[in-house]
């Protein structure tokens, strides 16, 4: 009987301490330092993936911070790849009004959150073409219009959320002199709706960083006299 009590608390236990060795049951030491290390990878790149989430850098943007002389450039390095629209239009000859109609230009230059009814109205306003229909989003704007310019140059390079707050990268260059008022509108849709406010940062070309950093390196703009 005692014989078959001992034989049942072995089945129940078969690692149960006895006179054999059991040491090749326990784990490696090398897993002992392993694990830890996999677990410490993986917590990073789980705060890295959430960081860029929410800060809305999802390796779209074209564009690098530089510092140089105490100043803080924004260099364009190429067009954002994210979702975006833009749109281009002459508010002289659409409204038959003065280029340097400073009612006009406070009332059309805008940074701003828009819901799908605010950017609809705004597009409607001012003759632009409406790029997008999704009711449930947000649109981050950004509106510039430029007097006496022919036509404005502009792109997106990137965008990046601070907080509440969506910064658009934006390079831009007016053209020509003349009695018009060009213009531009960048719209990028969202659906984060911590987004409260937008803000538009001044990016400029590489050629122009060349520029800044060495002069003499690049070549002067040829100006014709009539």
């Amino acid at each position: 009987m005692a014989n078959k009590k001992a034989r049942n608390a072995r089945a129940v236990n078969p690692f149960k301490r006895s006179g054999k060795d059991t040491s090749s049951l326990k784990p490696p030491a090398w897993r002992k330092v392993i694990l830890p290390i996999v677990i410490a990878i993986t917590i990073l790149v789980a705060v890295a993936i959430y960081l860029c989430v929410a800060r809305g850098n999802f390796g779209n943007n074209n564009f690098s911070i530089e510092e140089y002389d105490g100043e803080t450039y924004y260099v364009m390095h190429g067009d954002y790849d994210g979702n975006y629209d833009i749109q281009h239009i002459d508010l002289a000859i659409e409204f038959a009004i003065k280029p340097n109609d400073e009612a006009v230009l406070e009332d059309f230059n805008t940074q701003a959150v828009m819901d799908y009814d605010e950017y609809a109205a705004f597009c409607n306003k001012w003759h632009l073409n409406q790029a997008y229909s999704e009711r449930g989003s947000n649109y981050l704007v950004v509106a510039y219009a430029s007097p006496y310019a022919v036509r404005i140059d502009v792109a997106l390079t990137g965008v990046a959320y601070d907080g509440d707050t969506a910064n658009l990268y934006i390079w831009d260059e007016p053209f020509g002199v003349a009695a018009d008022m060009a213009a531009y509108m960048v719209v990028v849709p969202t659906n984060n709706d911590a987004i409260k406010s937008v803000r538009a940062i001044s990016t400029i070309s590489e050629k122009e960083w060349r520029e800044v950093v060495d002069p003499a390196s690049v070549e002067p703009a040829i100006h014709l006299d009539y």
